[in-house]
């Protein structure tokens, strides 16, 4: 029987292998057996303790890390002559086409000419195409193959979303070299590891302009996250027009401060609002959709309601009256659950919102729910008593399968956070899991599909450097780093439970954050790390990682993306010895191989001042200023720490 050889990047396709393979260390062969099933043989040839690449190896620039690539020889050069061909007729790949061809301009300033197929155009052009032909099924809907080499750039999917990815791939592939833009000759075959990677942002809080919303989910896309989850109504503020329920937006979208510190102080008393009209959310979705986004709406029940209720206060269990605060918090005012007109307000709502949004699923909040007024409700008592209920959170139960029920009809699903687990789950919800992982993990177990969203990984307004030298955030740390080491997967589930687990999502609360720039501060890096998180199979390696994230904060620089700096800021610790009056001091930054200077002396570090490069010791009390370098030029802000022993 004679062997055959196959390409490899087929081979790689076919087997399905979820690892970098280093294809010049393997063996590829196929036959057919008797009964005509093709037979792959891979022959590995161990290079070190890890076949294939060694983790860090990946030599590309994608974020995310792509599952499988091979470098190839030579490149292809990019210049005004390259044409992107898309196949006839398809609305969608022109779109994606156009949307190379921009992205290309914004950033290298390059217009590529985009035609419908390529009959009749000269073999020696060269050519980007864009293409559901020759597509690998076991890819799915989201994965592409690119193959580039030194003619021609072949962008491949099962279908548009695939290959839009692609393209995200193939424009952080270009690379300035001598004044010339080129594209690494490479293979790529790469698909996500998980259906939902979304982003969250808080408008409930402070509002957020349709320009800007556009502005997020243009970067989104950029790192293959497909989910953009608009928190829409809050305590705080109700930000979409509901036509049935005009009072909803003329007064519930608008407060009299707003708080930007902890404390009586920290008030600012100029009134703030605004909303969403329902044809800025049309823009918006369609703007989304064009980009492989997929728009989850939130409208918050039944606790965060405090906007719907200063308008409608006879929706609640007291009657008001309620005005909308400007401090953050926990508000014990909430729907009524015993009170019919409720569910009626919150059916009209959502069926204004169901017809709005094409997405699946809604989200309903479910989080933060006092039980405090219900349980000195005549009306919620009733309804305990009538449904045959036990307590108060089996009456929050209620209230979300009503809901559920209801959305269903509408051929929608729900997704709540963790405490709609409280009392028992809706019978078809989806469960976002944001108090650490044990919502998850319970959901998970009673085979309820789940977002990991915990806030001691997914939380990007918590502080990502020392908080002297950040904008002021929640009291807690997440730097870019531990956001990089997540595992969405608890190992504690079975591996029928893990299939449960659907994805991940970064999420920014608006509490602290007042300003676009600040948004984009609180995202940007970490975002990336969210991404990869999200997409991403291969396995981690923090230093290849970083080197990638260096790149992308030159293109951040490029567009005016305010992104945090403090990733070159240095951290500082110290081990105190009270016996010999000393302290170990440990330095550490997470920009690409920090260059760490620091001084002992009470002058600022400079490109000549000593070079970190192992934990030091030093007398007590004393001083440590420290800061990163390349070459001459600092790049984060000298951080400076006392150390001493305080008797």
């Amino acid at each position: 029987m004679a062997l055959q050889p196959i390409s490899v990047i087929d081979a790689v396709a076919a087997s399905g292998a979820q690892d970098d393979i280093d294809v010049k260390n393997i063996g590829l062969f196929m036959f057919k057996n008797r009964n005509m099933r093709i037979v792959l043989f891979v022959i590995v040839f161990l290079t070190g303790a890890h076949y294939g690449w060694c983790a860090d190896a990946y030599p590309g620039n994608i974020i995310p890390r792509p599952m499988h690539y091979r470098a190839l020889k030579g490149h292809f050069d990019l210049d005004k002559k390259v044409v992107v061909v898309v196949d006839p007729g398809n609305a969608a790949l022109k779109e994606t086409g156009a949307l190379l061809s921009e992205g290309l301009h914004e950033l290298f300033g390059i217009k590529l000419k985009l035609l419908s197929g390529d009959q009749g155009l000269p073999a020696a052009v060269k050519r980007i195409r864009l293409t559901l032909k020759h597509s690998v099924d076991t890819l799915g809907d989201e994965g592409y193959r690119l193959v580039a080499d030194g003619q021609a750039i072949t962008v491949s999917g099962r279908n548009p979303q695939g290959v839009f990815y692609g393209v995200q791939s193939l424009i952080q592939m270009v690379e300035e070299k001598q004044g010339r833009l080129q594209i690494p000759s490479a293979e790529i075959l790469d698909k996500p590891r998980f259906g939902w990677r979304g982003f969250m942002l808080d408008v409930g809080r402070y509002f957020y302009s349709v320009e800007f919303i556009k502005k997020m989910i243009d970067r989104m896309a950029m790192y293959k996250m497909n989910t953009f989850h608009w928190h829409l109504t809050e305590n705080n503020g109700w930000r979409i027009e509901i036509k049935k329920y005009p009072e909803l937006t003329a007064k519930g979208a608008w407060r009299a401060e707003t708080q930007y510190a902890r404390g009586d102080r920290g008030i600012d008393k100029n009134p703030h609002g605004g909303f969403y009209t329902q044809e800025q959310v049309k823009e918006v979705i369609a703007y989304a959709r064009s980009r492989f986004v997929t728009i989850v709406p939130e409208i918050e029940m039944p606790g965060h309601s405090l906007a719907a209720l200063a308008v409608f206060p006879e929706l609640s269990c007291t009657g008001g009256p309620f005005s909308i605060p400007g401090k953050w918090g926990v508000e014990k005012d909430v729907f009524c659950a015993g009170n019919e007109k409720t569910f009626q307000f919150l059916e009209d709502v959502l069926t204004e919102v169901a017809e709005l949004f094409p997405g699946k699923v809604i989200h309903i909040g479910g989080d933060e729910c006092p039980k405090d007024r219900w349980k000195a409700c005549g009306k919620c008592r009733e309804r305990i008593r009538r449904e045959g209920l036990k307590d108060e959170n089996e009456l929050q139960s209620y209230f979300i399968r009503r809901m559920e029920q209801f959305l269903l009809k509408k051929h929608k699903s729900i997704i709540g956070w963790d405490e709609i687990l409280e009392g028992g789950l809706a019978p078809n919800a989806m469960v976002m899991s944001w108090r650490g992982t044990k919502g998850g993990i319970e959901a998970a177990k009673q085979k309820h599909p789940v977002v990991m969203s915990p806030n001691t990984y997914m939380y990007l307004d918590y502080y990502q450097g020392e908080h002297h030298l950040e904008p002021y955030a929640h009291d807690y740390l997440l730097p870019i780093e531990k956001v990089y080491a997540y595992e969405p997967v608890p190992a504690t589930l079975s591996e029928e439970e893990k299939t449960y687990i659907r994805g991940v999502q970064a999420n920014v609360w608006s509490e602290f954050i007042h300003a676009p720039a600040t948004v984009e501060y609180m995202t940007f890096p970490r975002i990336t790390a969210v991404a990869e998180v999200g997409w991403s199979s291969a396995s981690k390696n923090w230093n290849n990682f970083s080197r990638r994230v260096e790149l992308q904060l030159k293109r951040y620089e490029h567009w005016g993306i305010n992104y945090a700096r403090s990733i070159y800021n240095v951290w500082c610790t110290a081990k105190i010895d009270t016996a010999s009056g000393t302290a170990e001091v440990s330095l550490k930054a997470y920009n690409y191989q920090p260059e760490i200077r620091y001084t002992l002396d009470g002058t600022a570090p400079t490109a000549a001042s000593p070079l970190y490069t192992q934990p030091f010791k030093m007398r007590l009390p004393n001083t440590v200023r420290t800061a990163t370098f390349r070459g001459n030029k600092r790049l984060g802000a000298v951080n400076e720490r006392s150390f001493a022993i305080i008797e």
